[in-house]
């Protein structure tokens, strides 16, 4: 069970690659794998996917066999072509033989036949959560001496204590800390932290940044006048 927790604490850090042309399965199984995942990227088709791959860096692929003109089990080969470790899972409607010898050769964490239970799901998401080498994707990320991120875990440490933030405080100190070295105007920041516009005023960058400040440091995100902000770091 201590196992477990930890393998589901895990989870919720990854980010999760998910392609399925059907936009009501992919839709309701976004928002499922919301749950145990703090980003999932969503897909109709393995060609966009595949475009977008080495910006998103998915920790786990779990695609649809059936992707209208391409297949699920082509977007494995192309990926295994590049990429030998990630776990991908596989998702059919029916059980086919041929596709079964196909997938035994790509090494992939499962082959699932649907409809499945959210149980089913994450004890497979826990399985490709295993295979991962943990150590090979943690990046610790120094703000100055006594003030860290865990990029991975996505866990900001002061004076080696963790460090609680909000889903926007920690969405703005990742946007700052990957763009550490330009200047990210107002109107980039809102877009990355609201999805409506209509919640993405001044006002509300204002507060967030104010916050995040009060425990990070005030000095440590500056403000460059009619330009925006970045992080300054030693």
């Amino acid at each position: 069970m201590e196992n477990e927790q930890l393998l589901l604490k895990t989870l919720k850090s990854l980010s999760i690659l998910y392609i399925e042309d059907e936009d009501r399965i992919r839709e309701d199984m976004t928002q499922t794998l919301q749950i145990l995942c703090s980003k999932v990227h969503s897909y109709h088709c393995a060609n966009k996917a595949l475009e977008e791959y080495e910006t998103i860096s998915p920790h786990i692929i779990l695609s649809d066999i059936s992707l209208g003109e391409s297949s699920g089990l082509e977007l494995a080969k192309q990926i295994r072509a590049f990429d030998k470790k990630i776990p991908i899972i596989l998702l059919s409607a029916h059980t086919d033989t041929k596709y079964l010898l196909e997938a035994t050769k790509l090494k992939l964490v499962a082959y699932l036949t649907k409809p499945i239970s959210f149980e089913e799901l994450k004890t497979t998401l826990l399985d490709a959560v295993s295979e991962i080498d943990i150590e090979e994707h943690k990046a610790i990320f120094t703000i100055e001496k006594d003030l860290v991120f865990d990029t991975f875990h996505k866990i900001l440490y002061k004076n080696k204590k963790e460090i609680a933030l909000t889903k926007k405080e920690l969405e703005l100190l990742e946007l700052l800390i990957k763009k550490h070295k330009k200047t990210i105007s107002p109107e980039e920041i809102k877009a990355t932290l609201w999805s409506d516009s209509y919640y993405a005023t001044d006002a509300a960058l204002k507060a967030v940044i104010h916050k995040l400040r009060s425990k990070i440091g005030k000095e440590k995100i500056k403000n460059l006048s009619g330009v925006g902000y970045y992080l300054n770091i030693e």
